[in-house]
């Protein structure tokens, strides 16, 4: 149901497997006919396809003077990014509706309505029951558009300074990479930090590409073993990208990732330990930052390079966001499994995150003036 000319209603969808891409066009078909934004996660299998409408910024824009929806409509699985439980999926007034394939998809206790069954046959019906028409408010998706388009020209502007100054950051490293996967390729995202920083900064741009998750199940097990795993079976490119912390604990992984004959690029962020952890509520309490990066950031000290050769594979240092993109350039073309060494200056994370939401925000309050 279109809400009132001031109200806006998004939609938006949580991980699922890769064989929910069907959902996509049904999704697109209905965005486009209620002028829905779509909040679609990395791992929704709808951010990275060719049917992806005006996808939703939300962990850069949340907290800024977005408007509070009357109607949210969640396909598939609950998303689990912190933009949507802290913005939109976390309006006090709206109770989600949700379509899902099977099961009680309402974590919060929130949802005004429950549909269970095949989300693309029931969002195709609706779309049918609804007919041919447009939107209530046509504004709606083009504002959406600027901002998104806004939220990419900070998030080019602050790969370029690192460029300049021989840096980079986690950001950085996943938008270079993810940029240069081919159409049909595989996308495998480790836990903790990786997946967020593609949620956060890594735009559809309309490339088909099949995501692997195991979030919320496996923690950081098995992300290495995994993707090799995919490799093998699916026969076409895959990359990992995964934190140095969650490649150690998998390490063993390679031997099967040695085996691999098609492009396996594993992307591992070292950035010293785990730095999500840096983002808590921890660092504003009675807790100093030696006692987090003892207890909490636990940086490792394994030898990436070194660690890689006794498996055979080879490793390309990368150091800056051009060697990243190039590394993984040359992986792809290649063939059989390569290690991209991307080496993250460590320690302002909090920071870096605080001066791209500034600036995306600010983006957002002029495209809505």
């Amino acid at each position: 149901r279109p809400g009132p000319a001031d109200d806006h209603p998004p939609g938006g969808g949580g991980p699922g497997p890769v064989f929910q891409g069907e959902m996509r066009e049904p999704v697109a078909a209905l965005a486009r006919r209620l002028g829905f934004p779509v909040a679609a996660e990395a791992g929704s299998q709808l951010r990275f396809c060719p049917h992806s409408p005006a996808p939703v910024p939300l962990e850069l824009l949340v907290g800024s003077d977005m408007p509070e929806p009357d109607c949210v409509l969640v396909v598939g699985s609950w998303p689990t990014s912190a933009g949507w439980n802290s913005g939109l999926g976390g309006a006090a007034a709206t109770r989600p509706w949700v379509v899902c394939e099977h099961g009680w998809v309402d974590p919060l206790n929130r949802a005004a309505g429950i549909v269970v069954g095949g989300v693309a046959t029931t969002l195709r019906r609706v779309v049918a029951r609804l007919g041919p028409g447009e939107p209530r408010d046509p504004s709606w998706l083009p504002a959406w558009s600027a901002a998104a388009a806004h939220v990419e020209r900070v998030l080019d502007e602050a790969e370029g300074r690192e460029q300049a100054s021989g840096i980079l950051s986690e950001t950085a490293a996943v938008r270079a990479a993810v940029r240069v996967l081919p159409g049909g390729a595989w996308l495998a995202l480790g836990n903790s930090l990786a997946i967020r920083e593609v949620d956060l900064a890594c735009p559809g741009r309309g490339v088909d590409l099949k995501v692997l998750t195991q979030r919320g199940a496996s923690g950081i097990d098995g992300g290495v073993s995994a993707a090799a795993g995919a490799a093998l079976a699916a026969g076409e490119p895959v990359m990992l990208v995964t934190g140095d912390v969650a490649f150690q604990h998998d390490l063993g992984g390679l031997a099967t990732a040695a085996a691999v004959r098609t492009p396996l690029v594993i992307v591992v962020l070292d950035n010293h330990g785990g730095r999500i952890f840096e983002l808590l509520p921890l660092l504003r309490g009675a807790i100093s930052r030696e006692e987090v990066e003892a207890l909490f950031v636990t940086p490792q000290r394994l030898d990436i390079p070194l660690a890689v050769g006794a498996f055979g594979v080879p490793a390309r240092r990368a150091t800056t966001p051009a060697e990243v993109e190039a590394a993984v350039k040359e992986a792809l073309a290649s063939g059989g499994c390569t290690v991209v060494h991307a080496v993250i200056r460590a320690g302002d994370l909090r920071q870096r995150r605080r001066a791209l939401k500034q600036a995306a925000q600010e983006g957002w309050r002029q495209a809505r003036r």
